[in-house]
């Protein structure tokens, strides 16, 4: 039987518009017993809501998907962000799901059996999208997670794919963080006091992380050996002709 064609897979996201009214009400939250004041009271009530919400882009019935990059030997490098549009962001996961569907792909991705599989397939479904036909199932799966494979499953020490970026000495710059990826509709829509836009590029940012990461999955997974991609982008900045998603 012939492999599976690969496609190396990562994705962004970010608090869906209304994930506070599913989180636990300031007013309802227990401050510790320290805590004696009333203003110590409401400041941690409101301190630790506003964290939970923040935390909601990891969640997967509480976050959105604002961008993918994915490549495959047949359609190149493709990267897509939503601009904060659900009707994006429908287009983005149907033509994922789509190629998933039709070629069957063996999906290569770092923690994405944790994170970014999941997502993919929740979204899908709150947005009434055909589930993609994804397995994930850490041992009877032909998707590669790097990260499962360098914690064999858990069981060792666990680093972000940035880390081995550095260790490998690669020449990748990522131009946001994960935090800051989960706060991009804030950062793209930021005004100073004179009313301009504080990043004006905040989207292109997200694009060119997202090409840095699939990029870099491509190789540190070629550097350990768990899988090659000759044909794979190996530069580290976005460039005009990489096509959109869709």
């Amino acid at each position: 039987m012939a492999p599976l064609p690969f496609m190396i897979l990562d994705i962004s996201t970010a608090p869906i518009a209304n994930a506070g009214d599913f989180i636990t009400p300031a007013a309802d939250r227990e401050a510790p017993s320290n805590y004696k004041s009333p203003e110590a009271i409401a400041k941690f009530q409101k301190e630790s809501f506003d964290r939970d919400v923040r935390m909601a882009g990891a969640d997967l019935d509480l976050a959105q998907i604002t961008g993918a990059a994915f490549w495959t030997l047949e359609h190149g490098l493709k990267i897509g962000v939503t601009y904060g549009d659900e009707m994006a962001e429908h287009k983005i996961i149907g033509t994922i799901a789509g190629i998933i569907r039709d070629r069957h792909c063996a999906l290569v991705t770092y923690n994405g059996l944790s994170f970014d599989l999941p997502m993919l397939k929740r979204r899908a479904a709150y947005l009434g999208i055909p589930t993609p036909p994804i397995s994930l199932d850490r041992y009877r799966s032909d998707n590669l997670d790097i990260y499962e494979e360098l914690t064999n499953r858990g069981k060792l020490k666990a680093r972000p794919l940035e880390w081995y970026v550095r260790r490998f000495g690669l020449d990748l710059v990522k131009p946001l963080s994960g935090e800051q990826e989960a706060q991009i509709l804030e950062m793209a829509a930021a005004t100073n006091e004179a009313g301009e836009l504080v990043m004006p590029d905040a989207w292109d940012k997200l694009k060119a992380s997202l090409r840095h990461d699939v990029i870099a999955i491509a190789r540190v997974a070629t550097l350990f050996g768990f899988a090659t991609f000759p044909e794979a982008p190996a530069a580290p900045q976005p460039r005009p002709d990489d096509p959109p998603i869709g």
